[in-house]
Formats: structure tokens, C-alpha cells, sequence
């Protein structure tokens, strides 16, 4: 293996080595850091079955939107039947149910987070813990992922807010 030491140009001196041996020491886990982890586990499997059930509801909703509103169409004299509102129903329906579909998503890593956490902590594998993580990682970074569109489409939406204020103003 090479190494060697570089001289830096403050008078310390580096050691190089290119392929550096990284130990993984191993982590202990107290009686106190196990209940906390086995209490998060219970919550986090009550908020995925809770969104489970939340993802349904949206789902029954994104199919009956249209009966709804096609309902309301022919009882109500004053509302305006034309072919853009069943291609406005059709975007609606396919919003919801994209929406559902990446909850659905999202509650599903917490759920095996929580599985694989009381799995782990009853059978003390930590290759279970480790994909209790795993998951909890990746709930984490899709929530983080859809947070930031979130906040971009809130400044995008203000900006296209201010621009059109700009242009209403400058019409009259």
C-alpha cells in the first residue's frame, strides 16, 4: 500500500494514504435507547396504518369525483355543461390519485421502518435494525424531496403572482 507524508506549505506535514482503513466501531445500544427506539416504532406504525387508511379515503374520492360533479351537473339549471369541465374533472381525478400513490409510498417505508424495528428489537438482529433505517432513510429523503418541489411551486406561484399585479397594473 502506498503512503507517504506531504509537506505542507505551513510547515505541518500531511500523512497521505490512499486507500485509508476505516473501522466501523460498533454501536451499543442501552436499555433507555431501545425503549425510545421501540416507543418511535409504535407511533410510526400507528401513522402508517392512519395514512393507509388516509390513502384509501383520497383514492374513493379521486373515483367519485366525477359521478359527484356529473351529479350535480344534472340537477343544477345554472351550471354549465362543456366538454372542458370533464377534462377539468379528468385532472383533478389523476391529481388525487398521484397524490395517494406517492402517500401510499411514503407510508409504506414507515410502516417496514416500524416492522423491521420491533423485529430487530425483539430478536436483537441488527441487519433488521439496519433496514428498519434503511427505510426510515428513505421516507426521510422523499419527504425532503417533496418539501423542496413544494417550496420551489409556492416561490414560483408568488413570482407569477407579482409579475401578473405588475401587468393588470401597467393595463390601466
Amino acid at each position: 500500500m502506498f503512503s507517504a507524508f506531504v509537506q505542507l506549505g505551513f510547515g505541518a506535514k500531511y500523512f497521505f494514504s490512499p486507500k485509508p482503513k476505516i473501522m466501523y466501531p460498533e454501536i451499543q445500544l442501552s436499555k433507555n435507547a431501545l425503549d425510545y427506539q421501540n416507543e418511535t416504532r409504535k407511533w410510526t406504525y400507528f401513522l402508517s396504518i392512519a395514512g393507509f387508511i388516509f390513502c384509501g379515503l383520497m383514492v374513493i374520492f379521486a373515483i367519485s369525483f366525477g359521478t359527484i360533479i356529473s351529479t350535480i351537473e344534472n340537477f343544477s339549471v345554472d351550471f354549465n355543461s362543456n366538454p372542458i369541465s370533464s377534462f377539468g374533472i379528468g385532472i383533478i381525478t389523476a391529481t388525487y390519485l398521484l397524490i395517494a400513490a406517492i402517500c401510499l409510498i411514503l407510508h409504506l417505508y414507515l410502516y417496514r421502518f416500524s416492522l423491521n424495528l420491533k423485529l430487530a428489537i425483539q430478536t436483537k438482529d441488527s441487519t433488521l435494525l439496519e433496514q428498519g433505517f434503511k427505510n426510515l432513510k428513505s421516507y426521510w429523503k422523499i419527504t425532503g424531496i417533496l418539501t423542496a418541489i413544494a417550496l420551489g411551486s409556492y416561490v414560483l406561484i408568488f413570482l407569477l403572482s407579482v409579475v401578473g399585479i405588475f401587468a393588470m397594473g401597467s393595463m390601466s
